[in-house]
């Protein structure tokens, strides 16, 4: 039968792209929302302002997004090498008697096969491309953006004041420094 391709297959431009950040900026993760609601509070220069809510969001946005999808694939191909390690010897185990009809047994033989197949691959992409690694700094580099962004907030941890010495930390004064840390 013939097959037909949908005329919206292919993907769009990346500006109609649903993860294009600012198509994301309508829906944003729940702690950028909270960071978002928590900057209109703050005592700082509309400039500054600014630069949060576009430099500092686009960042967490953009990790977020990133961290999302890598954990999607390291989670699949983990589960792949994992499930898939433990039924290969199961069924290479099984013992056929000479009654067993040779459907079953070929069966099993290419199942086992396949499945051999699909757990070294999973294993080779998940190597070739780091994707294990890859998982665990986006997600380290994200949740040390948000510890920075709420730190900043609190103005607690390395913005309590420490690096300007005579003064009350605020948020204005701590600003420098946020920026450089992010």
């Amino acid at each position: 039968f013939p097959v037909t391709i949908p005329f919206n297959f292919f993907p769009s431009p990346a500006s109609e792209h649903p993860l294009h950040f600012p198509m994301c900026q309508s829906n944003p993760p729940k702690s950028i929302r909270e960071f978002l609601s928590h900057i209109e509070s703050l005592d700082i220069s509309p400039l500054n302002k600014q630069i949060l809510t576009s430099r500092y969001t686009q960042v967490l946005t953009n990790y977020s997004i990133r961290s999302k999808r890598y954990s999607l694939w390291f989670h699949t191909l983990r589960t792949i090498v994992t499930v898939g390690s433990l039924i290969v010897p199961a069924l290479l185990s099984v013992q056929f008697s000479t009654t067993t009809p040779a459907y079953i047994t070929d069966g099993i033989y290419w199942l086992t096969w396949t499945l051999s197949l699909l757990v070294t691959i999973s294993n080779g992409v998940t190597t070739l491309y780091k994707v294990d690694k890859k998982y665990y700094m986006l997600h380290t580099i994200y949740e040390h953006l948000k510890s920075e962004g709420w730190q900043y907030l609190e103005l607690s941890g390395k913005y309590s004041g420490h690096r300007t010495q005579g003064q009350l930390p605020t948020h204005e004064n701590q600003f420098r420094h946020f920026t450089t840390s992010i």
